[in-house]
């Protein structure tokens, strides 16, 4: 299933027609057995903003990188301007301007905002990769393979034409707007495999032994930790951004040490002088 999923099961469950441009399934399709082993969908589009775009298919999964390390243009669309965590901030807005309908806005015109990638989420640092499903369910060996992922490729295109995504993202991720288009010049896994910043950021993460264990520090989760004046002054000088991300929405039992093994951000010289500084600031009682 997809979030997607979500809404046509409502409605169903209720007995109301679904609306014609919902794309999701009813969840009681995938436990109908006279369906048989005919698959609900061909393939799912996943991703997080400002991040990677992916596509599976089942068996291969394809996490699609922007075209260069700018990550741009990135754009927030939105019909009410406010983040999971609280409002637009002024300085989000100055250059903000209506743009085009979406197909599911139904001819509402959207708020259009120039936006950042949050820290930790830096897409051209990992590259673009491809991981065979039945060789590599956990997703721990990339592999190269021009022909899979031209065919990934084009479907990717054909979701995102699909979805309605704006000609930003298509910009973006270094694509062109129809399936018919792509071509080997699209290819990029090869590329940024031989890349040493990819091999970096696909390296261990760092554990949880190598740091102490202090009153507040590393391992203390962002809700407590940032709930301290001092410690959170403490993380903006070290993590600049950081706290003002929307990726901490998720931060009630996150942890800075956690967050870096999911993402690569902090890294462990950025990890390394905050541990020391909080250490310093919040010594362990004997």
């Amino acid at each position: 299933m997809q979030t997607i999923d979500l809404a046509p099961t409502l409605p169903e469950f209720f007995g109301v027609d679904r609306t014609p441009d919902m794309q999701g399934r009813p969840l009681s399709e995938a436990f109908d057995d006279t369906l048989g082993e005919v698959p609900l969908r061909e393939s799912a589009l996943y991703g997080m903003f400002g991040g990677h775009v992916n596509i599976t298919d089942g068996r291969w999964t394809y996490l699609r990188s922007c075209h260069d390390a700018t990550n741009q243009p990135l754009y927030e669309h939105t019909l009410m301007p406010v983040h999971g965590r609280g409002r637009f901030a002024p300085h989000e807005l100055v250059d903000a301007e209506l743009a085009d309908p979406f197909d599911f806005t139904k001819g509402l015109r959207t708020l259009r905002a120039p936006a950042r990638t949050a820290p930790g989420f830096d897409p051209y640092r990992f590259g673009s990769l491809l991981y065979d499903l039945a060789d590599d369910p956990r997703q721990e060996r990339p592999v190269v393979d021009d022909e899979v992922e031209l065919r990934m490729i084009r479907l990717l295109v054909r979701r995102l034409r699909d979805t309605d995504a704006p000609p930003d993202q298509y910009e973006r991720l270094g694509l062109p707007r129809a399936p018919e288009e792509v071509t080997s010049a699209h290819l990029q896994v090869a590329a940024h495999r031989a890349r040493p910043e990819q091999e970096a950021a696909l390296g261990p993460a760092p554990r949880a032994d190598e740091y102490p264990e202090g009153r507040l520090g590393l391992r203390t989760p962002l809700a407590v930790l940032l709930s301290d004046p001092v410690a959170v002054e403490a993380v903006r000088r070290f993590v600049p951004g950081l706290t003002d991300a929307e990726l901490l929405t998720v931060r009630n039992s996150v942890s800075l040490l956690q967050l870096s093994a999911v993402t690569g951000q902090p890294d462990r010289g950025q990890l390394l002088a905050l541990e020391a500084e909080l250490a310093r600031l919040f010594p362990r009682r004997e």
